[in-house]
């Protein structure tokens, strides 16, 4: 395989990727070090468009666990796949902190899940029918 074939290889598979992850994703499970965490879910979603935009909605009930993710937070821009991670670029944010700049997200697939991992914690949402 000749280097050029390997890049339009590389950029199927990105786009392939990037249009599983289209659609809205609600939060099922939520570990920290491993562990899955205990007690209510803060509800959160996250919505990928065909066309490049990602939106991100968390909000919780007041108990422990969604303190433990402050109690609501929501983001929103443009994304793009690199690898095994969405890149967002941000356009608007819940404080003015996180609203520009870049924010990184490694993912995988797994069982009909889309597991993220940021850091130590580890995300699996579900797609929303």
């Amino acid at each position: 395989m000749t280097r050029g074939n390997h890049v339009a290889l590389h950029a199927v598979e990105q786009e392939a990727w990037r249009l599983s992850l289209v659609g809205v994703w609600e939060l099922r499970a939520v570990c920290l070090g491993g562990e899955p965490l205990q007690g209510a879910l803060p509800r959160a979603c996250i919505l990928f468009t065909p066309e490049g935009k990602f939106l991100s909605l968390l909000y919780g009930d007041g108990g422990p666990l969604a303190a433990a993710f402050r109690a609501a937070f929501a983001y929103s821009g443009v994304y793009r796949v690199v690898g095994d991670a969405w890149i967002t670029t941000l356009r608007r944010s819940w404080n003015d902190v996180n609203a520009a700049g870049e924010q990184t997200h490694f993912f995988r697939f797994e069982s009909g899940r889309l597991c993220v991992r940021p850091g130590d914690r580890e995300f699996e949402f579900v797609k929303l029918k």
